[in-house]
């Protein structure tokens, strides 16, 4: 049986993706829409170029408001962060969870070959805990 506990069991397969060149307010418009805390931002290729979260749109958008808008149209380049940890799909989601918890994030992006496969939440790692403290292991 698969193993339960490794990332490609437990992450969102097809997360909400952005290019760097977006405007802002596309990526704005994308979490609003989604219901998400933040995206992937991806090349063309596929390839993680960095993470931009609600948090980082709400300090582009009130920088703007405070500079009478002499930054717009800002582009997601403009405030994402482009320091990104990943994982891989092999990984196992409690060391992951652990990580996610002492470095703060929300999410990860899943790469492999330096490809955007999947995202890792932190709502991801708490429902596969859940399922194990409900269910226990699974029978080999």
């Amino acid at each position: 049986m698969d193993n339960p506990f490794l990332i490609e069991n437990c992450m969102r397969k097809k997360p909400v993706t952005i290019r760097p060149e977006a405007k802002l307010s596309e990526a704005i418009q994308l979490i609003m829409d989604h219901k998400i805390t933040g995206l992937t931002v991806t090349d063309e290729q596929g390839y993680v170029k960095g993470i931009i979260s609600e948090l980082d749109c709400l300090k582009g958008m009130l920088s703007n408001v405070y500079n009478d808008g002499q930054n717009s149209p800002d582009t997601v380049a403009d405030h994402m962060c482009t320091e990104v940890l990943s994982c891989s799909p092999d990984e196992d989601i409690v060391k992951v969870g652990q990580s996610m918890l002492a470095e703060r994030h929300r999410r990860r992006p899943v790469v492999k070959d330096g490809k955007l496969v999947g995202q890792i939440s932190r709502r991801d790692v708490l429902r596969a805990v859940k399922q194990f403290n409900d269910h226990g292991a699974p029978k080999a």
